[in-house]
């Protein structure tokens, strides 16, 4: 009779539990468009900004080469990649963009 009552206990406070969690995750939004809580935009800046300063103290940043010939070669490659959207000088706008 005691395991009877005690196994009675038991599934009692596993339905118990059960829903329990069915009205915690019915009460969950986890649906893209609405805006984060407080605690969820303060937990994403804080790793944003550890993410960013571990990755900037890797950065070796290395001076532009300053020369006539770097000068030339970022000219052609500006307008071979750049020039037919954004214009030979770079503010004129085309068709394209």
């Amino acid at each position: 009779m005691k395991t009877r009552t005690a196994w009675l206990w038991i599934i009692i406070a596993i339905v118990v539990v059960a829903l329990c969690a069915v009205f915690v995750v019915s009460r969950m939004s986890i649906s893209a468009l609405d805006s984060p809580g407080r605690q969820e935009t303060r937990l994403a800046t804080f790793a944003k900004h550890r993410i960013i300063a571990r990755q900037a103290a890797r950065i070796h940043i290395v001076e532009p080469a300053a020369s006539e010939a770097s000068a030339n070669t970022g000219q052609v490659l500006f307008s071979v990649e750049c020039a037919t959207c954004h214009g030979k000088d770079g503010r004129s706008p085309t068709h394209i963009g």
